[in-house]
């Protein structure tokens, strides 16, 4: 993931200048750790860290303030309930003083939490449409 690597996998013309989201693995991107950055936008300062990465089970992206602290993290865990079935879930917390591009907090989370709705719903049908078009399923 990471703008400049395979995309976000929502609106491309959003949050990846138009280039369109990676359809397939690229294993030149597939050597993350804890530290690894993923831009947010192309040619953007503003980062995702990765705050903890676990092969196959999980990856957490973070995104620090200059002190250090905390602004938000994005975590992303597979779970496997049954052997042929996987289930990804997601989630994105902010920590209190959020208040992006200077807008006071009490209307950046109400709009922080539309827009990561609008746009964790496209990358989650975009992530389900690249998994599911890789196998074929049979009847039972």
């Amino acid at each position: 993931m990471g703008s400049g690597r395979g995309g976000w996998y929502a609106y491309d013309f959003i949050d990846n200048r138009g280039h369109r989201s990676a359809e397939h693995i690229l294993p030149e991107h597939q050597n993350i750790g804890v530290g690894s950055v993923l831009p947010a936008l192309l040619g953007a300062r503003h980062v995702f860290l990765v705050a903890q990465c676990d092969p196959e089970r999980s990856l957490v992206l973070s995104w620090r303030l200059p002190s250090g602290k905390y602004q938000t993290t994005w975590a992303f865990v597979l779970e496997q309930p049954e052997p042929d079935r996987t289930r990804l879930i997601v989630r994105g917390r902010v920590a209190p003083g959020y208040h992006p591009y200077g807008l006071p907090e009490w209307l950046a989370v109400p709009i922080g939490r539309l827009a990561h709705f609008i746009m964790q719903r496209k990358q989650l049908l975009g992530i389900a449409r690249r998994a599911e078009s890789h196998y074929v399923t049979t009847p039972r």
